[in-house]
């Protein structure tokens, strides 16, 4: 049951990503950030405009940390829940499980696991 437990986890895990909309978040920001980089590279505009665009993408990227922060730690939570539940249902011990998601078994499986549950959502 703790293969059983760290593939429910890893799943909860990869779909509260995709759910919370951290991917979008994250790639917002880069969208940000490459603009203002356009606008300070940009010949044609002024030293003021420069630097309005710089203060513009600064305050969205301040924003957008944060967003990207709670998004995952909210995700982060929910890769521990199954596990929680497991241990306090008598499945299998907490301790059982993050030893094996820590072992390279583990973090193999983990990674198969949320590659497979992430990548069919993800849009190009």
């Amino acid at each position: 049951m703790i293969v059983a437990t760290a593939i429910i986890s890893t799943l909860a895990f990869a779909f509260s990503l995709r759910l919370s909309g951290v991917v979008a978040a994250a790639a917002s920001a880069t969208d940000t950030a490459r603009s203002a980089l356009a606008a300070v590279r940009n010949p044609s505009l002024d030293d003021d405009a420069r630097e309005r665009a710089a203060r513009a993408a600064s305050g969205a990227l301040f924003k957008a940390t944060g967003s990207i922060l709670v998004r995952g730690l909210v995700s982060a939570g929910l890769l521990f829940l199954p596990v929680w539940l497991a241990d306090i249902g008598g499945v299998a011990r907490s301790t059982d499980v993050v030893a094996f998601l820590t072992s390279w078994q583990g973090i193999a499986l983990a990674l198969v696991t949320g590659t497979v549950a992430f990548l069919p959502g993800r849009r190009t």
